[in-house]
């Protein structure tokens, strides 16, 4: 195998200065693009949209658990205005907006700014109303109950009592679910008979108690049925799953340039190189479409994944730290300010340049592993137990379901309640278009 030859901190600054020369930034021809001048440009533009789509959500959020708030006040029209004012309302232009539909411009917002800033690329976008104070609306202290959450076995089956067929209320759609109704199923009939208080769309539980717990209502038919996590632990999740996304795409990247016609001669890889590239191709080819594109993942595609992270974080430490360690920061001067600037990042504003300029030599002074390596950013192929652990904690039942006092599963004959010291009843099933699923492991009867 050829050698690979380190590349000097002086060789690094010379390129920088090549590529962002007054020549370059200052070309006259009106068709040529500027690379500094645009970048700046475009970076700054991208930070505002996201810092403006954090805004708008925050907005949003707020103004959603106001009126949230304001609905479930029991008294009258006029006594409320009297006591809280007019019913709020979303501002001029947000109205009619959903906080999906926000929440996903966030997302994209988060991801265009990253393109700019690689060291923004911590997904803080899922995290972005994780800190918000909810503002649980109690029961009122008249309202009659017929039982008392904690005179409830925990872990048993309990049928519904003889008061739920007197009211004659609706149990509501074990299919349609939250998806369609304001409420989910069983929870007007828990709410009934415990004399809780059934919570805003807004609010990340559905149920409080009159003893101020607070309970995520889920609707199981049978053993088979997997439950889903509520708002806060899709966000929980959500996490995880953009993070394994962006792995899943930068080892697509590294099979690309690795497979990049006449870049790499057959005599530039090892024996053992082959296996590594081949071995995460076949990773890629059988599962890049399942993991990414429709969210299925396994408790074993994940332990293969750890496999393939381990492989190439063995690829990158022979090819990349043993001459010179490519996430080293190299210190260059632009626009007379000092710039940290470590290898990968460099390779990708260079990889960004030649294609915007039609420059092709502008990665000539790099070798063709830096360039390889520079395609898996992320710290899991340094350490790929960290990753996997993280992507297990977040489906850990506990974080997912952090934000109650437990979960009360429900069907047409009766309900189950799991208090938080009974969760190991709750286990991981698989993940399913995006989204964690869990099985109970509960006497069925």
């Amino acid at each position: 195998m050829k050698s690979s030859k380190s590349i000097t901190q002086s060789t690094l600054r010379k390129i920088i200065r090549d590529i962002l020369s007054e020549r370059v930034l200052h070309e006259k021809d009106e068709n040529t693009y500027t690379p500094g001048v645009k970048f700046d440009t475009l970076e700054k533009a991208a930070k505002e949209s996201y810092e403006a789509a954090v805004a708008q959500l925050d907005v949003w959020n707020k103004t959603s658990n106001a009126i949230t708030k304001w609905d479930a006040d029991p008294r009258g029209p006029k006594a409320k205005i009297d006591a809280l004012g007019p019913k709020p309302k979303f501002p001029q232009g947000m109205s009619g907006t959903s906080g999906a539909s926000l929440k996903k411009a966030l997302e994209k917002a988060q991801n265009n700014y990253s393109e700019y800033n690689p060291e923004f690329k911590n997904y803080e976008y899922s995290k972005s109303s994780s800190d918000e104070k909810y503002e649980k609306i109690m029961p009122d202290k008249n309202k009659k109950s017929y039982l008392d959450i904690n005179d409830v076995k925990a872990g048993e089956w309990t049928p519904w009592p003889l008061a739920i067929k007197k009211s004659k209320l609706n149990f509501g759609s074990m299919k349609t679910g939250e998806a369609a109704r304001s409420k989910g199923p069983g929870e007007d009939w828990l709410e009934y008979i415990f004399g809780g208080a059934s919570q805003g769309a807004s609010v990340p539980f559905d149920l409080v108690m009159p003893d101020g717990s607070v309970w995520e209502i889920k609707a199981l038919e049978n053993p088979s049925e997997a439950i889903r996590p509520g708002v806060e632990g899709r966000k929980e999740y959500a996490i995880a799953k953009n993070r394994m996304n962006a792995i899943m795409k930068q080892m697509g990247n590294f099979i690309i340039t690795a497979k990049t016609p006449g870049f790499f001669e057959k005599e530039d890889f090892s024996e053992v190189d082959v296996k590594i590239i081949n071995f995460v191709q076949v990773f890629i080819e059988d599962n890049y479409d399942l993991i990414v594109d429709k969210g299925e993942i396994s408790r074993e595609r994940t332990i293969a994944l750890r496999g393939v992270l381990n492989s190439l974080g063995k690829f990158i430490i022979y090819h990349g730290k043993k001459n010179d360690d490519p996430h080293i920061k190299t210190t260059v001067s632009l626009n007379d300010k000092k710039v940290n600037v470590d290898k990968p990042t460099f390779i990708d504003i260079a990889k960004k340049l030649e294609k915007a300029t039609g420059d092709k030599t502008i990665l000539t002074g790099f070798e063709k592993f830096d360039i390889l390596i520079s395609t898996l950013k992320d710290p899991a192929f340094a350490n790929a137990t960290e990753f996997i652990n993280s992507w297990f904690n977040s489906i850990n039942i506990n974080k997912v379901f952090e934000q109650v006092d437990g979960v009360i599963i429900v069907n047409t004959r009766g309900f189950m309640k799991i208090p938080r010291n009974k969760f190991n009843m709750i286990q991981f099933s698989h993940v399913s278009q995006g989204m964690p699923r869990f099985i109970v492991n509960a006497a069925w009867n």
